[in-house]
């Protein structure tokens, strides 16, 4: 079995001795228990005493003297990046957690609905063999921004932080950041990105300007070996900078549009970037993994800080289940006849065992 032990001392290596001990304690608790309630961390270090002190030791703990910067940037140090860096915003619906800090209205998109709760910023790092690194998870609520702070400025914050850690990838956004103000703020970064469309947007080439829901009509699309694909060079407003509009057309399916600053040379360059897209459903998929197999949604702490410091833990977590993935997956194997699932972190969370 992999060791939590070694891994917690190398993430948490410029603590103090205190905060290493909370450290693992947290991580095993997360592991071991799946589930982010304090009470269920508690249960799991089986303490000789009584378990609302333990509760409380913990509580104090995680809003105690911790540098969380310190922990993400040991912890950076050990994922696998590849070509691709994917961004998904995640919901925690808190409809009854009245006395929580903060909480504001969110769009609750698994429901389709408006409910209360935080919204949380997910950044993954996705490999070509489909396994996913978590880079950050940055719980935030539009109740607790300071004077001309926004989501979207965190957002840009966080991009900025790592497109310097790791230069030279791919950052694939869904239609949900199509935002003139973010793709300003990208425009300012030196990186490549990819933003899938939502139609509105106005286009312009040479000789003629139009919508991108109609960007088909004035695009010949070529037939490759799985689909129609087409691109064109042009601009968009606020920048007078070419920008790359791909189009892609499945069957009876409508057409995906997807905008790059990167300027695509033919269409195997095209294909490269669709194909970079697409690896984005990792991101999805780990969000389900995460709000099922650690039950976020079930996040009671009363204080906003222990909230962000939580999540943080629990990205940690996620990150030793993604470097010991082989290993925990050879164990689990015994016990399955049937193949694994497509996306196999529920059998490797099923493996653990310490």
């Amino acid at each position: 079995m992999p060791s939590l032990k070694s891994y917690s001392q190398t993430v948490s290596k410029e603590q103090s001795k205190p905060v290493q001990k909370f450290s693992y304690e947290m991580l095993y608790g997360l592991l071991t228990r799946g589930s982010v309630r304090l009470s269920q961390i508690a249960r799991s270090l089986k303490e000789d005493t009584a378990l609302l002190y333990t509760e409380k030791r913990l509580s104090r703990n995680i809003c105690g003297n911790i540098d969380t910067e310190k922990l993400e940037r040991e912890y950076l140090k050990l994922v696998k990046v590849g070509e691709v860096i994917a961004v998904d915003n995640c919901d925690i619906e808190k409809n009854k957690g009245y006395k929580m800090p903060y909480r504001g209205i969110i769009w609750d998109g698994s429901e389709q609905r408006l409910a209360s709760g935080y919204n949380m910023i997910q950044i993954e790092a996705v490999n070509k063999d489909r396994s996913g690194f978590p880079l950050a998870m940055r719980l935030h609520s539009y109740k607790a921004y300071k004077e001309g702070e926004s989501q979207n400025k965190l957002l840009l914050r966080e991009v900025e932080r790592l497109s310097a850690l790791f230069p030279n990838r791919i950052w694939v956004f869904d239609r949900g950041y199509d935002s003139g103000r973010i793709m300003e703020g990208l425009r300012q970064m030196p990186l490549t990105y990819i933003i899938c469309q939502k139609g509105t947007r106005k286009l312009f080439t040479k000789h003629k300007s139009f919508l991108v829901k109609n960007a088909w009509r004035h695009i010949p699309l070529k037939k490759t070996s799985r689909e129609k694909l087409g691109y064109a060079h042009i601009r968009i407003n606020g920048t007078d900078k070419l920008h790359t509009i791909i189009l892609s057309k499945h069957s009876r399916k409508p057409v995906v549009a997807l905008l790059s600053n990167h300027l695509v040379k033919d269409m195997k360059d095209a294909e490269r970037l669709l194909k970079a897209y697409r690896q984005r459903w990792c991101i999805e998929e780990s969000i389900r993994f995460l709000k099922q197999s650690f039950d976020l949604e079930d996040i009671r702490l009363l204080r906003y800080e222990a909230l962000q410091r939580m999540m943080i833990f629990v990205m940690l977590s996620y990150g030793f289940l993604r470097l010991n993935q082989k290993k925990l997956l050879l164990k689990n194997e015994v016990k399955h006849f049937s193949e694994p699932p497509r996306f196999k972190m529920y059998r490797v969370m099923e493996s653990i065992g310490f």
